[in-house]
């Protein structure tokens, strides 16, 4: 049986161009890379900001081996003894570098946090560490000193829109600009979940068509749109919002960033 690959992997993005954020940062990572990462980072960020995946973009863009830990499932100090150590010290036939992904790190205790410093400290000549993690504040200070710090922030909205039409026009899936406006007001925006709003939208396409999603699913999404409803009527109506409601629909745009233009 063959297994079914999800369009959030299948459409994980391997290059920085593929990657979803604003140019400055894009910028930002680019530099990373031309300077052949010649420091540890510190990646902090929601779930589901991507770190995890810019993290093995820039290793992938450099001449490196590299090696994948989670600290949520890794949290002993023998385990950073025994696996990382052994890994940036043996010798690699294929690249002198050796770079340490550490995802969900703050799940590490305080006094495998200080081991991690030591190596961080000890063999700069023969590894980098990409440290990720959703709470900064767990992460020990002198950890924190060694490493260039970066927030990562979720992608806009509109950013969002447009890798999921890359994702329907490369599976020839026919869709509509405000039915694809409704999936991402109503799965990203509220948690800025990536993979949320790609997972409903692989699970509507069905015939080779993205069907409607029901707004209700996202309460402030559907008032919202009752108030631009009404808004959208004055030219043909004597209705207009009072005050208050256009107060509520400026301040409910300016939180969640809807979009509403196909």
């Amino acid at each position: 049986m063959n297994s079914i690959v999800t369009y959030f992997e299948k459409y994980r993005p391997k290059t920085l161009d593929e990657y979803v954020c604003d140019e400055q940062s894009r910028q930002k990572y680019q530099n990373i890379i031309d300077n052949n990462l010649s420091q540890h980072l510190l990646f902090g960020g929601e779930a589901g900001t991507g770190k995890t995946t810019l993290s093995e973009i820039i290793c992938n863009s450099i001449d490196c081996d590299y090696l994948v830990v989670n600290g949520s499932d890794e949290t002993s100090v023998d385990f950073i003894r025994n696996k990382i150590h052994n890994f940036i010290t043996t010798y690699s036939f294929t690249s002198d570098l050796k770079v340490v992904i550490f995802d969900e790190m703050e799940y590490l205790s305080k006094s495998g946090q200080a081991l991690l410093r030591k190596y961080m400290e000890d063999y700069i000549h023969l590894s980098r560490f990409i440290l990720c993690c959703n709470e900064l504040d767990k992460v020990i200070p002198p950890l924190k000193s060694r490493c260039s710090q970066m927030k990562l922030t979720p992608p806009k909205p509109v950013l969002v829109k447009d890798r999921l039409e890359h994702i329907l026009k490369s599976e020839s899936i026919e869709y509509d600009g405000m039915v694809l406006n409704n999936y991402v007001n109503v799965f990203y925006t509220p948690e800025n979940d990536f993979r949320s709003v790609i997972n409903e939208l692989q699970t509507n396409c069905i015939g080779g068509k993205l069907l409607d999603t029901d707004i209700e699913l996202n309460p402030t999404y559907q008032r919202f749109m009752e108030l631009f409803g009404i808004m959208n009527c004055n030219f043909k109506y004597d209705w207009k919002l009072e005050e208050d409601e256009m107060s509520e629909f400026i301040q409910l745009q300016r939180e969640n960033k809807f979009l509403v233009k196909r």
